[in-house]
C-alpha cells in the first residue's frame, strides 16, 4: 500500500504534507510545509501523460520466469516485464489481465492530474477497510496523511466481519504516477509466489498476534528447572520465527519492491516516470531497512532478558536458543545493512537526480492489519513491561 503522511515519505502512500506508501511508516516529519509537498506531488503526478509509453507485452502472462529478489522474495519477473516499458494506460489494462482487480479512490490534490480516472471507484465492501487503513496513517504518520494505494489479497479480513471473496485486488488514487500503480502490482507478484508456500497474511497476523499475548506473561523468573528453561526457549523460537516472517512480509517487502524499481529504473527498463519517485524510493527503502533491523534488535533485547537466568539452570538451553535466534535473523540483518550501504546519502551526490532523498513516501501494509510500526510498537511494549516487572521484583 502506498501512503501520503504528514512529510513525503513511501509505502503505498502519498502524503499530503509528505508522501508514504503500504502500511504507515514511520513518524518522520518532513522540512518542507504542506503547500510545497502539494506542489511536489503535483509536479510527480503529471510528469507524463497517461498515454506515454509502449504497449503492455500481453504475451508475458503466458509466461513464467520465477526469480528471486532481496530476501529470497520470489515473483514472476516476467508478468512483471510486461508492465515495465508501458504506458500507465496499458498498465490499467494489463494488471486485470493478470487476474488482479484494480480500482481508484478519490485523488490526493485538486491540483494534481487524473491520472486514472476512467478507472471504477472502489467497491462499498472495502469501504471500511479502506477508512481504518487511512486512519492507522493519519495516526502513525501524523495529521494531514493520505493513503495512496493499498494491495488486498484475496481472504483478507475486512475487519468488518467479512474477508474480501472478489479478489485480489489494488486500489490506488485517481492522481498516482505509475511508480505507484506497478508498486502495488509487485505485492501481488511476491503473495502469489509466497501463497504457494503457505503464506496467508490474515492467519499470520492471528498467529503473531496470539504469540505477542502470550509473551506479555514470559517471566526470567519463573526460569528454576532445565524443562522451564526449554518451554521458555520453545515459545522465543516461536516468536523468532513469527516475527521474521512478519518482517519479511512487511518491512523487507517494502524494501524489496522498491528495489526491483530503482534497480529497472537506473536501467532504462523503468521509463517515462518521475525522477521524484525514484529518489524517494531511496529514501523509502533507508527508512524501511531501519524498522526491520529495529524490529530484531527488540526481540533481541526481549529475548536477552532471560540470558542470564537461563545460562545458570541451563546453559546448552541458552546457548541453543542464542544459536536459533543468530541463524534465522542474522542474513536477513546482514543483507539489509548491505542494501543500506548501497544507497548513499543525497549529500554525497552531485547529480542533480539525488539517490536519497525525502520527497515521496511509499508505505505497504502487505498485510495491511499490522504494519511495521504497530509490530515495533508492541515490541517495545514487551520491553518496557518486562523492565517494569524487574524494577518491580
Amino acid at each position: 500500500m502506498r501512503a501520503i503522511f504528514s512529510t513525503w515519505v513511501l509505502c503505498s502512500a502519498v502524503a499530503l504534507e509528505s508522501l508514504v506508501g503500504c502500511g504507515p511508516a514511520t513518524s518522520s516529519q518532513s522540512q518542507t510545509t504542506p503547500n510545497e509537498d502539494n506542489a511536489t506531488f503535483d509536479q510527480l503526478s503529471c510528469a507524463y501523460s497517461p498515454s506515454v509509453g509502449s504497449s503492455a507485452l500481453d504475451a508475458n502472462l503466458q509466461q513464467s520466469d520465477i526469480q528471486p529478489a532481496h530476501f529470497g522474495k520470489l515473483y514472476n519477473r516476467a508478468w512483471l516485464s510486461g508492465a515495465l516499458p508501458a504506458s500507465l494506460n496499458e498498465v490499467l489494462r494489463y494488471i486485470p489481465e493478470a487476474g488482479v482487480k484494480l480500482f481508484t479512490a478519490d485523488r490526493v490534490s485538486p491540483k494534481s492530474c487524473d491520472n486514472l480516472g476512467s478507472v471504477a471507484k472502489f467497491p462499498s465492501e472495502i469501504s471500511s477497510y479502506w477508512t481504518m487503513a487511512n486512519q492507522g496513517i493519519g495516526d502513525s504518520a501524523g495529521k494531514g496523511s493520505t493513503l495512496a494505494g493499498l494491495y488486498i489479497p484475496q481472504g483478507t479480513d475486512l475487519n468488518d466481519g467479512s474477508f474480501l471473496k472478489d479478489g485480489p485486488m489494488i486500489v490506488v488514487r485517481e492522481d498516482v504516477d505509475r511508480w505507484t500503480v506497478v508498486h502495488e502490482f509487485i505485492h501481488h507478484l511476491f503473495y502469489v509466489e509466497a501463497s504457494k508456500s503457505g503464506w496467508d497474511s490474515t492467519a499470520a497476523h492471528d498467529q503473531y498476534q496470539k504469540t505477542v499475548d502470550s509473551a506479555q506473561s514470559l517471566d526470567p523468573s519463573s526460569v528454576h528447572t532445565e524443562a522451564d528453561a526449554q518451554n521458555i526457549s520453545a515459545q522465543l523460537q516461536t516468536f523468532t520465527t513469527q516475527l521474521q516472517q512478519m518482517t519479511l512480509h512487511y518491512a523487507m517487502e517494502e524494501v524489496a519492491v522498491e528495489s526491483l524499481l530503482r534497480d529497472a529504473y537506473e536501467k532504462g527498463n523503468f521509463p517515462n516516470v518521475s525522477e521524484l519517485s525514484y529518489e524517494n524510493a531511496g529514501w523509502y527503502i533507508q527508512q524501511n531497512a531501519k524498522n526491520a533491523l529495529q524490529s530484531f534488535a527488540e526481540l533481541r533485547d526481549f529475548i536477552g532478558q532471560f540470558k542470564d537466568v537461563m545460562t545458570q539452570v541451563a546453559p546448552d538451553v541458552e546457548s541453543s536458543l542464542e544459536a536459533f535466534v543468530d541463524q534465522t535473523l542474522s542474513a536477513n540483518e546482514s543483507e539489509i545493512k548491505a542494501i543500506q550501504a548501497s544507497i548513499p546519502s543525497s549529500d554525497d551526490s552531485n547529480d542533480t537526480v539525488k539517490p536519497n532523498r525525502k520527497i515521496v513516501g511509499e508505505q505497504i501494509h502487505c498485510e495491511h492489519e499490522q504494519d511495521m510500526e504497530q509490530i515495533l510498537k508492541q515490541l517495545h511494549n514487551l520491553n518496557a513491561l518486562r523492565a517494569k516487572k524487574v524494577i518491580r521484583s
